[in-house]
């Protein structure tokens, strides 16, 4: 197992390489302008509870690597709340017509974020729980890594507003570890340590942390080229 926990942290050097993150990094850049990548990501951060419920929680079918997946999808159910509340701190919440806000959403503008949930959807269905382990476990690791980024811009956007970000700030951060979240996990690292990954599982292991790689390129290398955007810019109000 430690060789696949190894293969998902030989990605975290492409993923900071990539421009989104040196974007989000660039104090020289004003935050709000760093921050406007916030309505690309709507449809995945708005879709990410139904992929937690319906895709990854399994509460009939439970090995220990379900178990894990089960407490940590319950923990991560909260975090379409914070994106709400911080797009109305960010003054994103404008109002529009219903059928602007749909249009917008299914728009080319937002085909990568959509993509970005189809495909993962797609990845983990079907898969077992060993499978769905490893690639809740390499999601985890990159929303590690743009969560850090852009907690460096939420504060920089406190200082500027006095406002407290709690999607885009330290309190998501804290809670993207890097790794599954679960109570216990003194139980469940003794579990990992000691479990035998056969050559069949490890062959599919990489493919799936691969996969997961390109999923969320595809969609960073989307948001980074719409940030600075604004809504305004797409004529919805």
């Amino acid at each position: 197992m430690k060789e696949i926990m190894n293969y998902i942290k030989s990605y975290d050097q492409k993923y900071k390489e990539l421009p989104l993150i040196t974007f989000l990094n660039d104090a020289s850049i004003d935050p709000h302008k760093r921050i406007s990548i916030a309505p690309y990501l709507a449809h995945f951060a708005m879709s990410f509870s139904d992929i937690n419920r319906y895709v990854y929680r399994d509460l009939k079918n439970v090995d220990l690597f379900q178990e894990m997946i089960n407490e940590h999808t319950f923990e991560d159910d909260r975090h379409a709340d914070w994106f709400l509340k911080d797009f109305v701190k960010l003054g994103m919440d404008k109002q529009i017509y219903f059928s602007e806000a749909l249009k917008f959403l299914w728009s080319k503008d937002s085909l990568a974020a959509r993509c970005s949930v189809y495909d993962l959807s797609a990845t983990v269905r079907y898969a077992n729980s060993f499978e769905k382990f490893v690639v809740l476990e390499a999601q985890e690791t990159n929303g590690n890594i743009l969560f850090t980024a852009l907690t460096k811009v939420a504060e920089e956007l406190t200082i500027l507003t006095g406002k407290k970000y709690i999607y885009f700030g330290k309190h998501h951060l804290n809670a993207e570890s890097g790794h599954i979240n679960v109570l216990n996990e003194e139980k469940y690292r003794s579990f990992l340590d000691s479990y035998s990954v056969t050559m069949e599982q490890r062959e599919q292991a990489y493919h799936l942390i691969d996969r997961v790689y390109n999923i969320f390129k595809n969609l960073w290398d989307d948001l980074y080229i719409n940030s600075g955007s604004t809504l305004s810019d797409k004529k919805l109000f």
